[in-house]
């Protein structure tokens, strides 16, 4: 194990100790969420991560300090086809 996959993985240990919840969004879209330690209500969108990883964010109310660990729930639709090809055809690879 390289230093920074050890130091990565204290980190995230550290950040599970101190999650004062698990709350499941949908990752690549806005979801709804309510802190269970203050009840703030707000949306969030955690784009462009991998969905197996968890995220870890402070609660958004001023008054509170709960730290909230939210992890994807699988809740999302297959993405349709943009119809862009790929950058091979400029390479010397495939034609369009």
């Amino acid at each position: 194990m390289s230093f920074e996959e050890s130091n990565r993985l204290k980190t995230l240990r550290r950040r599970e100790k101190r999650a004062v919840a698990t709350i499941e969004v949908t990752f690549d879209e806005k979801s709804a969420y309510e802190c269970p330690k203050c009840g703030d209500e707000e949306r969030i969108g955690i784009y462009g991560r991998d969905y197996d990883e968890p995220s870890f964010l402070p609660c958004s109310a001023w008054g509170c300090d709960a730290l909230l660990k939210f992890v994807d729930d699988g809740d999302r639709e297959d993405p349709e086809p943009s119809g862009q090809v790929g950058l091979a055809q400029f390479t010397g690879g495939d034609s369009a």
